[in-house]
């Protein structure tokens, strides 16, 4: 993946992981939405949020763990298990987990 100075709000988090997911071909799980964000940040998969003022800031860990989750997930990982992986590794680390496309 590049774009390892990405940032946006959560709405931007959502669209850009949904269009990465398709392209991976990860199809088969539901879409991202907000909610499912909000989810995964009160469970700890995306780590902590930045701010701007009232609104949240997120970044290319955020991202990266996001989609890495929906690839576990894919793989029948459960959330448990996806979020004490994230615990112990790096952003390195969760990033080999994405395969690479051409774009």
């Amino acid at each position: 993946m590049n774009g390892k100075e990405w940032q946006g709000s959560i709405e931007e988090l959502v669209d850009f992981a949904n269009r990465r997911l398709t392209e991976l071909g990860i199809e088969n799980a539901d879409p991202i939405n907000i909610r499912l964000i909000r989810d995964y940040l009160q469970r700890g998969i995306l780590g902590d949020v930045g701010r701007r003022g009232r609104e949240g800031v997120f970044d290319y860990k955020h991202l990266v763990r996001l989609i890495a989750a929906r690839l576990l997930l894919a793989d029948k990982w459960p959330l448990s298990k996806i979020g004490n992986y994230f615990a112990v590794h790096d952003t390195a680390s969760i990033e080999s987990l994405i395969p690479a496309t051409d774009n």
